[in-house]
This record gives structure tokens, sequence and C-alpha cells, in this order.
């Protein structure tokens, strides 16, 4: 990259149902190297994803109520490797297991909880990054 060229943050794609959860993940992620690329429907998702250079994905529990196969299985057919941050109000006190790809559930409450899992997902799946 040429120093002419301005440096591109890393996008983060989020499936929200609510305002109120977006807000939180912005709160997480101001003044990071990480820009939010929202979406509303599994479709657009995938098509932000095909279009962009996405590094992880935080969906909202609420999001996949009765439709986590499709949500998860979509983005991971488009980048296998894609880590899938769910959000979910019950954080890790779940009795139901992790739908399968997703890689770690969190709590809304917790801006930077949710910032360093991220961080964490996202070195683990891109140690260049």
């Amino acid at each position: 990259m040429s120093s002419s060229e301005p440096e591109r943050p890393f996008r983060i794609l989020c499936l929200a149902c609510s305002a109120q959860r977006l807000s939180v993940l912005q709160t997480a992620l101001k003044n990071s190297q990480y820009s939010i690329l929202s979406a509303s429907t599994t479709d657009h998702a995938v098509a932000l994803c095909v279009a962009n250079v996405v590094v992880a994905a935080v969906v909202d529990a609420e999001f996949m109520q009765g439709q986590e196969w499709p949500v998860v299985k979509s983005l991971k057919g488009v980048r296998l490797n894609l880590p899938i941050i769910l959000v979910d109000p019950r954080g890790t006190n779940r009795e139901d297991p992790l739908p399968e790809g997703v890689d770690a559930v969190l709590s809304p409450c917790s801006p930077a909880e949710l910032r360093n899992k991220i961080d964490e997902l996202v070195k683990k799946a891109d140690p260049a990054a």
C-alpha cells in the first residue's frame, strides 16, 4: 500500500434487530481499528460479506431465532474462517449449546468484553490482522 492510500479499517459485519444492539457495538468499537457494516437480513449480510473484506460478524441472538442455521451457514459459506460472535442477553449463561459455526457468545452489556473478544478472534483467524 502506498503512503498516499488511506489505511482501510477492518470491517465488522453486524446483524442486529434493534438500534440499541447496534449502538452497543458502535460504542464497543468507537476509536478502534474497526468499522461497522450493518445488515438487517441474511441476504444483505451475505452481500456485504461478498462485496467487502469482513474480519468478523456479530449477530444478535434475537435476529437468529428460528433461523440459526441459514444465517451462520450463509456467512461461513462466503468465508469459512469468518469469526462469528453471538450477542445474547443470557451471555455465557446460555443453557442451549452454541449454534454450529458460532465462535463465541457474549452479553450485549459489556462493550469492552465485546471489543476484546473481536480482537482475539480476528487475530486467531488472521494472525496478520
